[in-house]
């Protein structure tokens, strides 16, 4: 059963007792670190990339915008990622910025994801700290940790913060009865709120900015085409992201008439039969291509397989990246 399923049912009322205790967990642990528990400091820049909800927001996609930016700017960034359902021990290096030297199975889609798109310094390890030490003897000092609001025993620079605009909280419940990490009062730990997928009010002053992802094409036997490509094609379709209804509702705007849609669960590791089903639906339908999302794609990587470049588009883009450009040579980590 889908995590929004269990939400929106009589099951989140049985485990409420269980969100009240994880609350409390939450609100003394957050107390304890700052207070008497004592935060660790990387010698460098480090910017925290998170959400306070269970689910996709568009973190990965955020990342990739923020390591490109810097890397742009002359600046030497490395993207530090726990390697959610990846194989690997201890520190993995899954790029040094010239080669990959993991695989999606060792390091999880979103690291290795990220590592494909910018070819930058990557690595992951559930020790943030100790992956930042290994990074800065490489002589790296831009630090973007993916998905890491709630780690909190390491001191960062500047927290953002991702909300999607269409469904913030859910029930407003935390973890196990609803999709909050943490209390909604907490987001007042962030410095730059960043709302997809429409519009939402927050009531706490921060730099609040808006954005949306917009398809950019469709890739295909390693070659890209127009997005328009997919316009009017009969479309058998998959995904495995925490939101699949997302790129069903997306490839339809993009007019592309969907024969099949299969949902698998978020992260979910591929086998050669799924693949294989969807391959024999679309000769037996006459569709024209299998597509799934960029994400799905680099756990499969077939050529028979199509899949949907994305972006995030960042309203007020030059703003939204001045404050991070100051905060970072406020403290003069340009060596």
């Amino acid at each position: 059963m889908r995590p929004e399923i269990i939400f929106d049912s009589f099951v989140s009322d049985f485990l409420f007792p269980f969100s009240v205790i994880y609350g409390a967990f939450m609100k003394i642990r957050n107390k304890l670190y700052g207070r008497i528990l004592k935060k660790r400091s990387l010698p460098g820049f480090v910017i925290s990339v998170g959400n306070i909800t269970v689910g996709g927001t568009g973190k990965t996609p955020l990342v990739i915008e923020i390591a490109k930016w810097a890397k742009e700017k002359g600046y030497n960034p490395a993207v530090i990622s726990i390697g959610y359902k990846g194989r690997f021990r201890g520190i993995r290096n899954v790029c040094d910025g010239k080669r990959i030297l993991s695989n999606v199975e060792e390091c999880g889609d979103e690291a290795f994801l990220i590592a494909r798109k910018l070819n930058i310094p990557v690595v992951v390890s559930k020790n943030r700290f100790l992956a930042g030490i290994y990074l800065k003897k490489k002589g790296l000092n831009f630090f973007i940790l993916d998905d890491a609001f709630q780690y909190v025993k390491l001191e960062r620079d500047l927290d953002i913060v991702l909300i999607n605009g269409k469904k913030p909280f859910g029930n407003k419940r935390l973890l196990p009865s609803g999709p909050l990490r943490e209390p909604i009062s907490h987001i007042k730990r962030a410095d730059i709120i960043l709302i997809t997928e429409g519009l939402f009010r927050i009531p706490f002053n921060k730099d609040v900015f808006f954005a949306k992802y917009i398809p950019e094409s469709l890739v295909i036997k390693g070659k890209r085409k127009d997005i328009s490509a997919i316009t009017g094609k009969k479309i058998i379709a998959f995904s495995g992201i925490s939101n699949p209804e997302r790129f069903e509702d997306m490839l339809r705007r993009l007019g592309a008439e969907l024969i099949y849609f299969k949902k698998f669960p978020d992260h979910y590791w591929y086998k050669e039969k799924d693949i294989s089903q969807l391959i024999r639906l679309k000769k037996d339908t006459g569709a024209d291509y299998v597509v799934t999302t960029e994400k799905d794609w680099v756990k499969i990587m077939k050529s028979e397989i199509a899949f949907i470049e994305v972006r995030l588009e960042i309203r007020e883009k030059e703003k939204f990246f001045q404050i991070i450009d100051e905060k970072y040579r406020s403290k003069k980590y340009t060596d």
